[in-house]
């Protein structure tokens, strides 16, 4: 049951971070840990019997890690968007010439 809750717990961190509390979360959780005179390191086993949280150092990696993970998705994403605003400028531009052409086609005297 420990397990699971920890787990829950995991998702929740990450849940933050997807949503932007990022950094927020890591600065609660250290906040609440102090404030509480909580166990900041305490050992696996301790841990694994008696908790129902993730260790803070634990969860301080997690949300680290989710938050690299998505600035490395963030600039691909960008890197993504800036290559579609560059396709469909060449399809606009390809486009407007073929409707020039028509028009030319069409109107052989106006041009």
């Amino acid at each position: 049951m420990r397990v699971l809750q920890r787990w829950n717990e995991l998702s929740a961190d990450l849940y933050c971070v997807k949503m932007g509390y990022g950094l927020s979360l890591k600065s609660a959780l250290i906040r609440t840990y102090a404030e509480n005179l909580d166990t900041l390191f305490p050992s696996e086993v301790d841990n694994f019997l008696y908790s129902s949280h993730p260790t803070l150092q634990r969860r301080l990696d997690t949300i680290t890690e989710s938050l690299k993970k998505n600035e490395e998705y963030m600039q691909a994403s960008e890197k993504n968007i800036e290559e579609l605003k560059v396709w469909k400028l060449d399809i606009s531009v390809d486009q407007e010439e073929e409707a020039e052409k028509l028009v030319d086609d069409e109107h052989p005297d106006t041009a």
